[in-house]
Parts: structure tokens; C-alpha cells; sequence
């Protein structure tokens, strides 16, 4: 029986190829959902420097990472669940057999289950109940895509016990034919190239009917700092006046030609030159890009809400 020590140096001689699988992951998801903020907000971020190019690798980094363990944590409810849908697919099969002429066996073999995968269940469930708060939907909608995920992967796991055999078998084989040489490795390509497609599902499948990608989005760009919910920012004229007038204020202690607006939401800040903010007026939102060096912008404040004014401007 291995002792402790030789399994934790097994673990840490393989942590630096899982970091550089999990980082060529990360990155084009993060990269990928970046974009796609931005088709959301209509809003592309320019006048880049060398600077804001390496944060925006940080940021994208950072929202893959958020992706991949939302992933992550859906597919390890999935595992948790399996013993119970592998009961129900072995009955759905015995159903099928039993009326059917044709005996029907399946291509690939369920992942077993983990006990560790109860640890991922648990920030799942923490998930579901988070986003389900705004949509009812995301109730029953992410645990049936936990359901789809355990399947993907088990299919990704088998392809990936199909090709270890071939491989196996390939070099245990001394003599051979040129065409046997050339169709087994045909066969290996085949199932390396349906290996990823797999993979491609399990990362896209949350995002394509999970019905939370929005939100996700949205949340991960609140921990990552480039969206703002609730801000307090000040803007200096002339972009003040095409905000709200019946949203700002100017307290004692702002500067001159700086007007405050209470409550704004921030949708991008930190690359490029400009900051796009959102004011609501009536029933309507402004949205407005401005130059860095004409706003400030600062976390929220219930104590901002209710500090004396000065005036409100109208």
C-alpha cells in the first residue's frame, strides 16, 4: 500500500501539466466571454496598451477559471446522481431488450462515481439556488444539464479508455501490415478527433441550455472588477450633462464641474482609455462612454445616500 508521501509527490510531480492544461483551457473561454460581454453591453474596449493587453489576459484568465469550476461543479453533481441514473438507463435498456428483436448494447460505460465529487455537489447546489433566484427556470434546468454533462464525460472517458487500447494493442503487435498499420491509425485519429468534440460539448453545454450564462457573466465580471452594480461616480462636464440631470448631486465636498450620481452601474472599466456607465432616468437607462480622466468611480455607499447635499441640480 503506497504511503502518504508517495502519493502527495505523485500529485505534485503532475500539478505543473494540470496548471498548463487548466491555463490553455481558461484562457480562451475567458477571452471567448469577454467578447461576448461586450456584444452584450455594445461596447468594445479600444486604445489598448501593452498593459491593458496583459490585464486583459489576467482578466481572461480569471473568467475561464470562474467558467471552468462552474462547469466543474455542475458535472461533479452529476457524478454524485450517477448511481441513480445509471439504475434508470440499465432499466430504460432492460425495457428496450425486452420488447425488441435486436439486442441493444451500449458503445460506452458510465464513469463511476466519487466520493469527492460531493464537494463540487455542494457549491453546485449553493449555484442553483444563487441564480435561481432571478430565473425559476434554472432550477430544474441546471440539474438536467448536470444529468447531460455526466454523460458527455463518461462518453469522453470511454473514448479515452478505447484509445489507451488501441495504443496498447498497437505496440504489442510486432508484425504487421502496411494497411493494418494505416487503418488502426486511422481508427485512433477518429477517436481522438470525437475525444475533443466531446470535450468542446462539456465546456459548452452549461453555457448554450443551462439558462444562467447571462448572470454568470455578469457576476463574474463583479468579482473580476470590470462591472460596477451599484457605484458611486463622479463626472466631470460636459459628459455630466448627458447624463440624468434628475439623478445628480453635488455635495460640499466635490470638485468643481463634477457632478455625483448615486447608485449608477459601471459595465466596463479598467481596459482602454474610456468607462461605459449606465444611469437610470424614468423608465429608461443612459448609457454613456467617458474618458477615464472624466469620471471617478468608487464601490457604493449606503453612508453616500445619505450625507447632506449641498444642492441637487436640476
Amino acid at each position: 500500500m503506497k504511503s502518504f508521501v508517495e502519493i502527495w509527490n505523485k500529485y505534485l510531480i503532475a500539478l505543473p501539466s494540470h496548471l498548463t492544461t487548466f491555463a490553455k483551457i481558461a484562457i480562451p473561454i475567458g477571452a471567448l466571454s469577454i467578447v461576448i460581454y461586450s456584444f452584450r453591453i455594445g461596447y468594445f474596449p479600444r486604445d489598448l496598451s501593452i498593459s491593458d493587453a496583459i490585464l486583459f489576459m489576467v482578466g481572461a484568465f480569471g473568467f475561464g477559471s470562474i467558467a471552468v469550476i462552474f462547469v466543474g461543479s455542475l458535472l461533479s453533481l452529476g457524478i454524485f446522481i450517477s448511481p441513480g441514473i445509471r439504475l434508470v438507463f440499465r432499466c430504460v435498456i432492460y425495457a428496450i431488450n425486452k420488447f425488441s428483436e435486436t439486442e441493444v448494447k451500449p458503445h460506452h460505460t458510465f464513469a463511476p462515481f466519487h466520493w469527492l465529487s460531493a464537494c463540487g455537489s455542494l457549491y453546485a447546489f449553493i449555484l442553483i439556488f444563487f441564480f435561481g433566484r432571478e430565473n425559476k427556470y434554472i432550477y430544474w434546468q441546471l440539474p438536467l444539464v448536470s444529468i447531460l454533462l455526466y454523460i458527455f464525460y463518461s462518453i469522453y472517458r470511454s473514448y479515452g479508455e478505447k484509445i489507451q487500447a488501441h495504443e496498447t494493442k498497437k505496440t504489442n503487435v510486432i508484425f504487421t501490415s502496411d494497411s493494418h498499420d494505416d487503418n488502426s491509425k486511422a481508427d485512433t485519429d477518429k477517436l481522438k478527433r470525437e475525444k475533443v468534440f466531446t470535450l468542446l460539448g462539456i465546456l459548452l453545454i452549461p453555457f448554450l441550455f443551462g439558462g444562467a450564462s447571462g448572470q454568470l457573466l455578469d457576476q463574474s465580471m463583479v468579482i473580476l472588477h470590470i462591472r460596477i452594480n451599484h457605484a458611486a461616480i463622479l463626472v466631470q462636464e460636459p459628459y455630466a450633462s448627458l447624463l440624468s440631470n434628475n439623478q445628480r448631486y453635488k455635495y460640499s465636498n466635490d470638485p468643481n464641474n463634477w457632478y455625483r450620481y448615486n447608485g449608477a452601474s459601471v459595465l466596463f472599466t479598467g481596459y482602454g482609455k474610456y468607462s461605459v456607465v449606465s444611469v437610470k432616468s424614468g423608465q429608461e437607462n443612459i448609457k454613456l462612454e467617458i474618458p477615464n480622466d472624466k469620471i471617478i468611480i468608487k464601490d457604493y455607499s449606503v453612508q453616500d445616500l445619505y450625507q447632506p447635499k449641498l444642492q441637487t441640480v436640476q
